[in-house]
């Protein structure tokens, strides 16, 4: 097209050179613009990656703090764990006592739940003349009892009287007589305690014979208004009753 319009060749060469820093120019612009949309792409895409880092960073730290909360409480449940074992051999071995005293204890020992035996030892099933303790477990207390003790006093007003005083005071202490397979009266004293076993109320009885001692009491109150020569009644009896009458 240069060659139609133009026959000088000097004039031609610099159109040409025209054109060549023309296309020079507009190739650096072009070149110019995609080196910036890339560097703006890649400033954008390093900003990205930045605010990803931070949030990776965020999350990792926020990991680390889970695992360690996790660290803590595996390490507060084993202690807890090895703090409920140690507390079930203790309590395993307090009920290994509290059975080793139950059974091999000298005084008659029994539960009462709901006014039935529940359990006793082998005292109990002793002092009472029988050969197992299957006689006694589910019975009431006053089936091996008079209906009145010796002081005239129905059994079963007594019983009443001082379970109540052991459920409202935690426990209480009297006389009572038994009464064994055989008919025999058998004095005990008696102190009876409120107790929680496996999560139930219970009164557990203590209950040590006194017999002999009754009875050596009862022979020092016989001898005491008793001649030793005639056994008749001495003089101390005799104004001991005048007194009485007095009064």
């Amino acid at each position: 097209l240069v060659d139609f319009f133009f026959d000088d060749k000097q004039t031609i060469l610099i159109i040409n050179t025209y054109k060549g820093v023309i296309y020079v120019f507009l190739t650096a612009l072009l070149i110019f613009y995609l080196i910036s949309n890339l560097l703006k792409k890649v400033d954008y895409t390093e900003s990205k990656l930045n605010e990803s880092y931070d949030e990776l960073s965020a999350a990792n730290e926020e990991l680390q703090a889970c695992v360690q909360q996790l660290t803590a409480s595996e390490e507060e449940l084993r202690n807890q764990y090895d703090s409920i074992v140690e507390y079930d051999k203790k309590l395993s071995q307090s009920e290994q006592n509290f059975r080793n005293l139950f059974e091999h204890s000298s005084d008659s020992i029994f539960l009462i739940e709901n006014h039935k035996i529940i359990n006793c030892n082998n005292a109990t099933v002793k002092m009472l003349g029988y050969d197992s303790r299957d006689f006694i477990i589910g019975k009431d207390l006053l089936a091996f009892s008079k209906e009145k003790q010796p002081n005239g006093t129905f059994s079963r007003e007594i019983l009443l009287d001082k379970l109540t005083q052991c459920t409202k005071l935690g426990k209480t202490q009297f006389e009572w007589w038994y009464c064994k397979k055989d008919g025999t009266l058998v004095a005990n004293d008696i102190m009876m305690t409120a107790i929680t076993l496996n999560q139930e109320e219970i009164v557990y009885v203590v209950c040590r014979d006194i017999t002999y001692r009754k009875e050596m009491e009862e022979r020092l109150q016989y001898i005491s208004y008793h001649d030793r020569l005639t056994d008749l009644y001495n003089r101390r009896y005799f104004e001991k009753e005048l007194a009485r009458l007095d009064t």
